[in-house]
């Protein structure tokens, strides 16, 4: 196991563009995994789209379909909030 500078984060070596100038250094990107605003805010609004998608799939009448378009613009707006949180800089690289 590598040894990582924060819990779950961890650095990749990019050689390419380092070697290739012939400085002999290697730049390292930081991974998030995932460990950002935009991803946190946008998979916890996804899971609950899918939920309420899922509820309204079997409460009366089967299938409630005002519920289940509930859950769809849920599941498009956590699309949107990443987008955006990603371009106010909350989001990875």
């Amino acid at each position: 196991m590598t040894s990582t500078s924060s819990p779950g984060a961890r650095s990749v070596r990019q050689g390419t563009t380092a070697q290739h100038q012939g400085s002999g250094s290697t730049q390292a990107k930081h991974v998030h995994h995932g460990r950002t605003l935009a991803a946190w805010v946008g998979s916890i609004v996804a899971l609950v789209g899918f939920i309420v998608g899922g509820i309204g799939f079997v409460i009366p009448p089967h299938p409630n379909w005002i519920v289940v378009v509930i859950g769809a613009v849920l599941l498009v707006a956590s699309l949107v909030a990443t987008v955006v949180l990603r371009k106010l800089g909350h989001g990875a690289d």
